[in-house]
């Protein structure tokens, strides 16, 4: 595998989440064109294993190989059967008050990596992703405000007042951190969710 193949890898294993391919180029140093070369070479070194490339024309991400589907999905619904941890619970409160919000925002106000919690949140339904602008963006499901009994977010009690305390930890840490939002990793040091 070539040192592009290499970047395009790792960076994908490192932000785990699907990324634009213009994103993914620019962040590797490449042009689109080394790009589509090096997801072919990924493809081909990746033909027998468990993690392959899912891509659509515009994005790319990591996924579980088609014939995992039944490991995969034995493993999901037993997540799904037990209670949500309290990482869960915080994450989906984050989301409900602040979205759209991307990963790196969750991560800032709780203070600790999310991804576990935002998977746990997706794989049961309870947030769905779009993108905006070529940002990953997270939001509650119209199931999780129906079952909170509300219609929008913006009808969750306290909302002005639990938006207002968000806000100032998100500036406060933006402040502290020069404006650059850290996205925080597994691995990279830092606390995790204790899922």
């Amino acid at each position: 595998m070539n040192t592009n193949a290499q970047k395009i890898e790792s960076l994908l294993f490192y932000f785990n989440e699907e990324m634009s391919k213009k994103k993914l180029a620019d962040t590797a140093g490449i042009s689109l064109a080394e790009l589509e070369e090096s997801l072919h070479d990924i493809n081909e070194a990746r033909a027998d294993s468990g993690i392959i490339l899912v891509q659509t024309p515009t994005t790319v991400s990591l996924g579980t190989h088609p014939n995992m589907a039944p490991l995969i999905e034995s493993v999901s619904n037993s997540e799904t059967i037990s209670p949500l941890s309290k990482a869960a619970l915080e994450t989906l409160s984050v989301v409900l008050y602040q979205s759209p919000v991307t990963r790196a925002e969750i991560d800032t106000v709780r203070g600790v990596n999310s991804l576990y919690s935002v998977r746990n949140l997706l794989v049961r339904g309870l947030v769905s992703r779009r993108t905006i602008d070529g940002a990953i963006v997270y939001e509650p499901t119209a199931e999780t405000l129906q079952l909170l009994g509300v219609s929008s977010s913006q009808d969750m009690p306290d909302y002005e007042t639990v938006q207002e305390k968000i806000d100032a930890i998100t500036k406060g840490h933006s402040e502290n951190a020069n404006d650059k939002p850290e996205v925080e990793q597994e691995g990279s040091g830092v606390v995790e969710d204790a899922e």
